[in-house]
């Protein structure tokens, strides 16, 4: 009997060391995705072909988020703006906050590159507050799962 419950012992601290090492390896690509927006941010404010224009809002609303661990209140905005005579629509998903309050008919600034108008991102830095909050999120879980994966080793060894 007592090589049976080793057995499962050394059973689940596999298991639940490959689910922690997988949980690990998705908020690390998270983390990379949104440095790589931020990335993305920078490069197009920076940019000599990028382009000035004041978007109009057209759409907002504050929702409850509580997918892919991450919960609390985000601010959906949409918007629209001119580049070449053609119109845009852009919709981005910000964290809630009183920096970025925004009503329909609001003017909001953006950067659009001048070559393809269709990536743009807002001049205000409210998107790259919301991938650093994403971030640290991340950097959260993943202090976590290893936290937890020390004590359950810990707890196993004695």
């Amino acid at each position: 009997m007592y090589e049976v419950l080793e057995i499962v012992r050394l059973v689940l601290i596999v298991i639940v060391s490959l689910l922690s090492f997988l949980l690990i390896l998705k908020f690390s690509a998270d983390m990379i995705t949104n440095l790589r927006k931020i990335s993305n941010i920078k490069r197009l404010k920076k940019c000599m072909d990028t382009m000035a224009a004041a978007a109009t809002v057209f759409k907002t609303d504050v929702i409850e988020k509580n997918s892919d661990g991450k919960k609390g209140k985000l601010r959906l905005v949409f918007f629209e703006y001119t580049a070449d005579e053609k119109t845009y629509c852009k919709k981005m998903l910000l964290t809630y906050s009183a920096f970025n309050e925004v009503s329909k008919g609001d003017k909001v600034n953006i950067y659009y590159e001048k070559h393809n108008p269709e990536d743009c991102v807002l001049k205000e830095d409210w998107e790259e507050r919301t991938y650093k909050y994403y971030i640290q999120w991340d950097i959260a879980y993943i202090f976590c799962i290893l936290v937890f994966v020390a004590i359950n080793v810990v707890m196993k060894l004695v």
